[in-house]
């Protein structure tokens, strides 16, 4: 899931004092997002029906390339630290 792996990109990326930081801006984020998505779903489909399923495929898109650009950023740094 989405959670358990932005969670191990957290604690790997970032010192433990701003952990903690992350982790609550994270959760506020979702929890926002849980109170006005359906909201905003709502007037996207009275617009248009089919525009939901592109505005979904594309935010899988930009958290699938946000994964990868942090995965990139862990796996260097993990490099450097091994050297």
């Amino acid at each position: 899931s989405l959670e358990i792996l932005t969670k191990a990109i957290f604690s790997n990326l970032l010192a433990e004092d701003e952990r903690i930081k992350a982790f609550s801006l994270r959760y506020m984020l979702s929890n926002v997002g849980y109170a006005i998505g359906p909201a905003i779903g709502a007037l996207i489909v009275q617009q248009n029906l089919q525009l939901i399923f592109v505005a979904s495929g594309f935010l899988c898109f930009i958290m699938l390339l946000t994964i990868f650009i942090f995965s990139k950023i862990l796996a260097t740094e993990i490099n450097t630290a091994s050297i």
